[in-house]
């Protein structure tokens, strides 16, 4: 596996001479007990397992590089990771190919004495940012971020639950706008951190008293939707933190979520068969697939083939 700390956007829309390129949206999955991710397109619900990492891969997020991102908590998994798997961050191509490290917190001082990573997502400045969870018999650590000419990952967030961290997203309208969301499982909250990420803060509560907060999203309204784990129950709040209302899911809890560009919602739930639903902006949920072991989740756009005209 090769290394590369390179996070720079560019175009990746191709135009050639019998058929013309497009971005196609797609659902990638993560599977913390299979160990596997999982394309879905979503114009067909087709899907294709197109990495198997050997590890606990949870969170993932699309980079501004073209290239899925997917954190490896260190997680002991019975029967699949019984010693725990690497903690650190991959990359790899849409097609699953090119698998590369991002970070590797064993090599990596002071992550070498943190739990492992969770939750990653990009800034509007394309400056990868994570959540820890405890792993490894090492603690939660806060929120860090990782840019390409940093010889170490910053701290910018102080830790704030006791055990794990989750979920991270930006939210994307002023005067909010560049402010960073983090999800505390065991402590019941969503903690905020304004820019610039300089120098490691608290965060300031978002909002509280909810209960196991695994999974962050955002619509295209700025609106904060946040998945319990142990529920099945999605709230939705104001970018201010202004409860809305709540989207329950029936008998499954929910792992993390992803809007496409429709504000369709997708779900990882948690029972055995592992479904991902589809939520309808109605509310209205569909089972369109399953991935065993369903954890983390990401809305990219791919580039696919369409015949030209």
């Amino acid at each position: 596996m090769r290394k590369s700390l390179v996070l720079v956007s560019y175009g990746w829309l191709l135009i050639g001479s019998l058929a013309a390129q497009t971005k196609l949206e797609t659902l990638f999955v993560s599977s913390s007990e299979g160990g596997t991710i999982t394309r879905i397109d979503l114009a067909t619900l087709s899907s294709t397992t197109i990495a198997n990492v050997a590890a606990t891969p949870e969170g993932l997020t699309c980079g501004p590089d073209g290239r899925v991102y997917v954190a490896l908590s260190g997680l002991v998994v019975s029967g699949k990771v019984p010693g725990g798997g690497p903690r650190g961050i991959i990359s790899f191509n849409p097609d699953g190919s090119d698998l590369m490290a991002v970070l590797d917190f064993a090599a990596t001082p002071p992550l070498d004495a943190s739990g492992g990573p969770e939750g990653p997502s990009f800034s509007p400045e394309g400056e990868l940012f994570f959540n820890t969870r405890a792993s490894h018999g090492f603690p939660h650590t806060g929120v860090w971020k990782l840019r390409a000419e940093d010889a170490a990952p910053a701290q910018i967030i102080l830790p704030f639950t006791s055990e794990n961290g989750e979920a991270t997203a930006f939210l994307p309208r002023d005067p909010w706008a560049g402010h960073l969301l983090a999800a505390g499982f065991h402590a019941g909250l969503v903690v905020r951190r304004a820019p610039p990420f300089d120098s490691p803060q608290p965060g300031i509560p978002f909002v509280s008293g909810l209960t196991t907060p695994n999974g962050l999203a955002i619509n295209s309204a700025g609106d904060v939707f946040v998945a319990e784990d142990s529920t099945g129950i999605i709230k939705q709040f104001s970018p201010d933190g202004t409860f809305l209302r709540i989207f329950a899911i029936a008998g499954v809890g929910i792992r993390k979520i992803a809007f496409d560009s429709a504000d369709t919602l997708y779900a990882a739930g948690t029972s055995a068969a592992g479904p991902i639903i589809r939520i309808a902006p109605d509310g209205a949920p569909t089972a369109i697939t399953h991935v065993s072991g369903a954890n983390g989740m990401a809305v990219c756009y791919v580039a696919g083939e369409v015949a030209a005209k």
